[in-house]
């Protein structure tokens, strides 16, 4: 079966906020007195918080503070987003014009909460989600990225089975939830993962943007197909 939908990650893929989020969980770590450099709470973006907390600290301190630091970096990723005006990524929108003009369906799975959504789209100036058929995002599952909650979520609304669909995202954690799914990962750089690691992660092809994803369309579907083939 040909892909008939992308599913688009959020952060870092089609707006730059890896940043922020990862500056939010650095300074709420610090606050509740752990030490975790910035950078590697970078590479830990796009995990959902409540994995993201006890891989960077242990499963015993995010027990203890775990809530504390979660509800920490919200406020301060509110503050983050209301101070700065984040930007949609090179090649965001085209993106999802041309998958539009090829039919294929839209959805958007993304590790943030509903709320962030809200917030970050704010800073942006400009809301995609009216361009989606489907938008999940943490809020609608119990257990977020990596975990395949929000891919089988979005299969659900789409009415598609995973061989049909084609997962497009930045980090490692997102190859993992596609490799769960069972749908094809597709990845760009424009995270802080190398094309490599993504390659290693389970990508059939890797970009170094959504632009550049546009431009080799055809060939990133065919690569998707051919996958979910073997």
């Amino acid at each position: 079966m040909p892909v008939r939908a992308l599913l688009l990650d959020l952060d870092g893929t089609l707006v730059d906020t890896n940043a922020a989020h990862a500056a939010a969980f650095a300074d709420a770590f610090a606050e509740a007195g752990y030490d975790v450099p910035y950078e590697r709470v970078r590479r830990a973006i796009g995990l959902g918080s409540s994995f993201l907390v006890p891989e960077l600290i242990g499963e015993a301190a995010a027990q203890k503070d775990g809530a504390e630091i979660e509800k920490r970096t919200g406020e301060r990723f509110a503050e983050i987003a209301r101070s700065e005006s984040f930007r949609l990524l090179f090649g965001a929108e085209a993106l999802i014009v041309v998958a539009r003009r090829r039919g294929l369906q839209l959805a958007l799975c993304t590790a943030s909460e509903t709320a962030e959504l809200d917030l970050m789209f704010g800073s942006v100036g400009t809301d995609l989600r009216p361009e989606f058929d489907v938008v999940t995002t943490a809020s609608d599952v119990s257990e977020p990225k990596p975990e395949p909650d929000v891919v089988h979520v979005a299969l659900d609304r789409l009415g598609l089975p995973p061989e049909a669909c084609l997962l497009v995202g930045d980090t490692r954690f997102d190859g993992e939830t596609a490799a769960r799914a069972g749908v094809a990962f597709i990845g760009v750089t424009t995270g802080a993962w190398t094309a490599e690691e993504l390659k290693e992660a389970g990508a059939v092809a890797v970009y170094a943007d959504a632009a550049a994803l546009v431009m080799a369309l055809d060939e990133a579907l065919a690569a998707a197909d051919a996958a979910v083939r073997v």
